[in-house]
């Protein structure tokens, strides 16, 4: 298959360079403004890989019109709702480019997003992560606010770039940006409980440097429905785990977040001393929380006795 290099001259590979993942359930409201902004990015050597998670919108029609427009977008429908980190593992699993990106279907990106991180990459091996600066907007788009995640992934050291990341890291932005699709394999990627985004953030810090472009080329919208305004709200359990009943798991968050960060410390290919380093900072973060991981003891007790 033929497709075009970064420049816009034809090319024959195999595969695209680049996976845009669209995971998106019931949201026809702003896809298409989501996708316009994928099928104009100035590097065209992509594919854009939509996995819609059963909507019951909308959502089909729109996908299987911009699919027969243009041949770089690929539509998959899963028969079922699988939640929504399940839905992030999936585009995951079905991409097929050298770099992988996911892309949330209420917001959308400036044309030269994913020119810029691919030369971001490209230009240092040691990085495994490139995300531009962002704006937040509103409902109708308009922008209120810049948005800096906080990030300082650039340490030579994991320990040092593991820890900066979690003590400053807020809106979890850089989960959007452009990254190495095999490293971004070795991680958990997103999983099924709230707040997953930094811990996949944080355990990327241990594969590699996070590099920041500094252009406002994303645009994030905050709305009513969206998964960050869901969780504030106490809702986001329900798009995580749709067909199910409260389970431990989802009281117990913060001790899922620490045992994922200690996992995560163990399997990354660092030296024992930045280990060691990492293990002592989750210690004492635990005894820090130690409030929460309590209460969150006391919560699955709770619930134990109540499903006895």
């Amino acid at each position: 298959m033929n497709r075009l290099d970064s420049g816009g001259a034809v090319r024959s590979s195999p595969r695209p360079r680049v996976t845009i993942g669209v995971p998106v359930f019931n949201g026809e409201k702003y896809l298409g403004k989501c996708l316009d902004s994928l099928v104009t990015q100035t590097y065209q050597d992509i594919e854009i890989l939509i996995c819609d998670n059963a909507s019951t919108d909308g959502t089909a029609g729109i996908c299987r019109s911009y699919a027969a427009r243009d041949p770089r977008i690929r539509y998959v429908r899963n028969p079922e709702n699988i939640g929504l980190g399940g839905n992030f593992r999936k585009v995951l699993e079905l991409a097929e480019g050298e770099y992988f990106k996911a892309a949330a279907a209420d917001d959308w990106c400036a044309p030269e997003f994913v020119e810029h991180c691919v030369a971001a990459l490209d230009r240092e091996p040691s990085a495994v992560l490139a995300y531009p600066l962002s704006r937040i907007v509103d409902d109708s788009g308009e922008g209120y606010d810049e948005s800096h995640d906080g990030i300082d992934g650039n340490s030579e050291l994991p320990s040092e770039r593991f820890i900066q990341l979690l003590e400053n890291i807020r809106l979890c932005n850089a989960l959007y940006g452009v990254a190495r699709t095999s490293v971004v394999r070795r991680t958990k990627w997103v999983a099924d409980y709230r707040s997953a985004d930094s811990v996949f953030l944080a355990e990327l810090t241990l594969y590699g440097k996070l590099r920041e472009v500094p252009e406002v080329l994303f645009f994030r919208r905050f709305h009513t429905g969206d998964t960050t305004r869901m969780n504030q709200a106490g809702k986001i359990d329900q798009y995580l785990k749709p067909a199910g009943s409260k389970t431990i798991g989802m009281v117990c968050v913060t001790w899922r977040r620490l045992l994922a960060f200690v996992f995560a410390v163990f399997r990354a290919p660092i030296a024992l001393n930045e280990k060691a380093k990492l293990a002592w900072w989750l210690c004492r973060d635990s005894v820090w929380k130690r409030k929460e991981l309590g209460s969150e003891l006391l919560a699955a007790l709770r619930l134990i006795l109540r499903k006895s």
